[in-house]
């Protein structure tokens, strides 16, 4: 019997053939195969590396020379990665380490250190010093690290010290050191975290004394500022 191209009759049965195994294990085949519905698999891995040539989607493949596997979600046509999502109640990473790409945690945004002299102009109000960092924020949680040491004249004089934001105050940055001798030198740090809005922003340290003396930055240690912007 001879049919049309395409055939203009279709006989109930063009071929047979028989697949089915046990372990699953049976079917061997080469080149392209598209199935449009759902696959329902006991497993799936790829041992290879043989990209499609145009379309998107996410892709497995397997590096027999490295012994590295990758899933990717790839646009072909327009050569360039496209967003992949992970969903599950609960993701376990297993592996000895987890390596991402630089920035993606956390980005260090700007940072000071220097050796400077800095004395408080007068005792009663809040001053900025010239320990600042201007940084570009992206609108997330900012992480703010200051250190230095401190030195006061009087006796059980008391210096205050936090961060200002552009020239305004941020009260609750605050911390304090106390003389017990005169020009002692104190040590201090700072962790403090804010979310500024998405613009360039000025991050310095202020300063406030309660009394009056020669007070402010010892000269002789490195005061800091480190400005680190949280990413997830």
């Amino acid at each position: 019997m001879t049919f049309s191209n395409p055939p203009s009759f279709l006989p109930p049965v063009l071929a047979t053939g028989q697949g089915q195994s046990a372990n699953g294990r049976q079917q061997l085949g080469s080149g392209l195969v598209t199935h449009r519905g759902i696959i329902d698999a006991n497993s799936f891995r790829a041992q290879g590396i043989l990209y499609p040539q145009s379309g998107k989607g996410a892709e497995l493949i397997f590096n027999q020379a490295n012994n590295i596997g990758t899933l990717q979600c790839y646009d072909r046509d327009a050569a360039q990665f496209l967003d992949l999502n992970l969903s599950a109640r609960t993701i376990t990473l297993n592996g000895t380490k987890v390596v991402l790409p630089a920035g993606s945690a956390q980005q260090l945004l700007g940072t000071y250190r220097n050796v400077i002299s800095f004395s408080i102009p007068a005792a009663g109000g809040w001053y900025e010093s010239p320990v600042q960092v201007n940084a570009t924020t992206t609108g997330g949680m900012v992480r703010l690290e200051a250190c230095g040491s401190l030195t006061h004249a009087a006796v059980s004089g008391i210096i205050y010290v936090g961060f200002m934001t552009d020239g305004a105050i941020t009260a609750d940055s605050v911390t304090a050191v106390s003389a017990a001798l005169a020009n002692q030198v104190m040590p201090f740090s700072i962790v403090y975290y804010a979310t500024p809005s998405a613009a360039l922003h000025r991050f310095s340290i202020m300063l406030y004394t309660n009394t009056g003396g020669s007070s402010g930055f010892w000269s002789g240690a490195y005061q800091q500022i480190f400005v680190t912007e949280q990413k997830a």
